[in-house]
Order: structure tokens, then sequence, then C-alpha cells
């Protein structure tokens, strides 16, 4: 085996290894990509399963007034989620925005 046959032979071993290396990298930087999507896609699950929580206690709360024969007044246009009953922690939310919510679709 000459030598220029070695080193022909350990340029494509180096190759093979770049090449190896370049791959476990670039799957690494995919995976890391999808959990932060996956993450993300969550988070604004959740939020549209809070406002729609929230949507459904507003309107219970106006129709119960309107049932009651008064009328209903918001306080200052800005709701609690806690007070509402649909969080743990407290998180002031706009009144348009809880009713504009919509109701989440399947998450998968």
């Amino acid at each position: 085996m000459g030598a220029s046959q070695r080193v022909s032979r350990g340029f494509h071993r180096l190759a093979l290894v770049l090449a190896i290396l370049g791959f476990l990298a670039v799957a690494a930087l995919t995976a890391h990509i999808a959990f932060d999507l996956a993450e993300q896609r969550q988070r604004a699950l959740d939020e549209q399963l809070e406002l729609a929580c929230a949507k459904r206690e507003l309107l219970a709360d106006i129709a119960q007034a309107k049932s009651q024969g008064g009328r209903w007044v918001p306080d200052s246009g800005r709701w609690d989620l806690k007070e509402l009953g649909c969080l743990k922690v407290s998180r002031l939310v706009l009144e348009p925005d809880i009713l504009n919510a919509t109701a989440p679709t399947a998450f998968s």
C-alpha cells in the first residue's frame, strides 16, 4: 500500500467523522427547536383555556345580573382571572380579550 492510499484513507475517515458530527449537531438543534415550539404552543393553549374559562364565568355573571332584574356594570374593564376562578394566581386581563376568546381546538 502506497503512501498516497494511506493519506486518502485518512481523509475518508476524517470526512466520515465530520459528517457524523454535523449530523449530530443538526439533530440536536432540531430537537431543541421542536421542544421549544411544543412548549410555546402549550403555553398558548393554556392561555386560551384560561380566557375561555373567564368568558364562561363572565357571561354567567352577566346572565345572573340580568335575571335578577339588575343591570350588569363592569368594574374597570379589567378582570382578575383568580377572582373568576380560572387561575390559582392573580392575573389581570382586559374585558375585550375575555369576551373575544374562543374555545380552544384540540392540542396534538
